[in-house]
């Protein structure tokens, strides 16, 4: 919440909630606590809003925290992999292939967080 208040963005939204570990592949869940903020986009805080996420990302991977891919939107593929680790991400980006070898499905979210299918845009 201070860096929030640092870069003069107020999240609209915040929840805290209790995880255990699992044992899914590119889960978020850790045990322990995840803190997620939403934060309204305008013209006149885009670029505060990058530099926090940038700062927020960084603490969160230098904590050895992770992300709730389906719902986060600034990872990079860099980040994903030193949050999750090169094996992890390895063995899903070889799950990806043998499951989709032609590469026909690839999301937004694949393409930004993971590099998958990043020629085919």
């Amino acid at each position: 919440m201070r860096l929030c208040h640092d870069h003069r963005i107020k999240p609209y939204l915040g929840v805290l909630k209790r995880h255990r570990l699992d044992r899914f592949l590119l889960s978020h869940a850790v045990d322990g606590w995840s803190l997620a903020l939403d934060f309204r986009v305008t013209g006149t805080n885009r670029e505060r809003l990058r530099l926090l996420t940038m700062e927020i990302t960084e603490r969160v991977i230098g904590a050895g925290g992770r992300f709730y891919l389906a719902k986060d939107s600034v990872l990079t593929p860099d980040q994903t992999r030193r949050a999750y680790g090169d094996e992890r991400v390895g063995r899903f980006l070889a799950l990806k292939k043998q499951l989709d070898p032609d590469g026909l499905f690839a999301s937004d979210l694949s393409r930004r967080a993971l590099g998958v299918g990043a020629d085919s845009r």
